[in-house]
């Protein structure tokens, strides 16, 4: 994607490349330094048994199912706290316990169920997903324009992202007509240097309020794009701050950025799903 042959351009994009390549091919790599505010060890411990229970394998075929009892059966199978977010007398906005739902897995994880379901319940105007609870004690299941109200506040260190290469412009190039000169004289020279000026001017620097926000530019364009206030939506925003960017989103953004401090376990994706 980037001549590396054109230093100016490598300069400018190696952070492009970088984060990008992180979000976009969902490498492993975590950004998330979470500053003063770490994540305390009791809500990760609660995120890890949930994590844990939410890693069984199941195998389950339903047809016309409640979705609100597809949801207790998954948590009386898992033994995970679900929490659905259901529509009701005061929003029209979640879930629809009524809605069937007809679903044939082999041997995925509860998460992956879980995902597959939820493509089911959703629709073009209503996109559901799910994310820890702030307490990390329950799955939150339900549309992204309910899970945006538990927005909370995280910072990125992204110093090293910042790091420019820096610029060997100025390095001489080698005479050839003149080392050619030179050796025809047997050695004795003609006082003339082997090397050229190279002073091709300063290549262009970009500060660091601009690197950033490149940064920025990749999150909201490749990471849950309708969702942040600067695309038009309501779920997160972005600010750069001394080397950090604050992040103010709910944690289903929060993971696709810093991922999670543990790995889930079992089988890895659905084998087999009804239309």
């Amino acid at each position: 994607m980037i001549p590396r042959t054109i230093a100016r351009i490598a300069r400018t994009s190696v952070v492009s490349l970088t984060l990008g390549s992180m979000l976009v091919a969902g490498a492993s790599t975590t950004l998330a330094q979470f500053g003063g505010s770490r994540t305390p060890p009791s809500v990760i411990d609660a995120m890890q048994r949930q994590a844990q229970l939410l890693s069984r394998p199941i195998t389950v075929e339903l047809t016309d199912a409640r979705l609100e009892d597809v949801f207790q059966f998954v948590s009386d199978f898992s033994g995970a706290r679900l929490e659905p977010l259901w529509i009701d007398d005061r929003t029209s906005e979640g879930l629809d316990p009524e809605q069937e739902i007809s679903i044939a897995v082999q041997n995925v994880r509860v998460i992956d169920f879980i995902d597959r379901v939820l493509e089911k319940a959703s629709n073009d105007f209503s996109a559901a997903t799910w994310q820890f609870s702030n307490d990390g004690q329950t799955l939150e299941i339900g549309p992204r324009s309910r899970l945006n109200d538990k927005a909370y506040l995280r910072l990125y260190d992204i110093n090293d992202l910042l790091f420019q290469l820096p610029d060997f412009d100025d390095a001489p190039r080698l005479d050839l007509d003149q080392v050619l000169n030179q050796g025809g004289q047997g050695g004795g020279g003609s006082g003339g240097s082997i090397f050229e000026d190279n002073n091709d001017g300063d290549l262009e620097q970009l500060t660091l309020e601009e690197l950033a926000q490149n940064l920025t530019d990749i999150i909201t364009n490749f990471v849950e794009t309708d969702q942040w206030q600067a695309n038009g939506g309501d779920g997160g925003r972005i600010q750069f701050h001394q080397g950090y960017l604050l992040i103010h989103a709910p944690n289903y953004i929060h993971m696709q950025l810093g991922g999670l401090p543990f790995d889930f376990t079992g089988p890895a994706s659905p084998v087999s799903s009804t239309p």
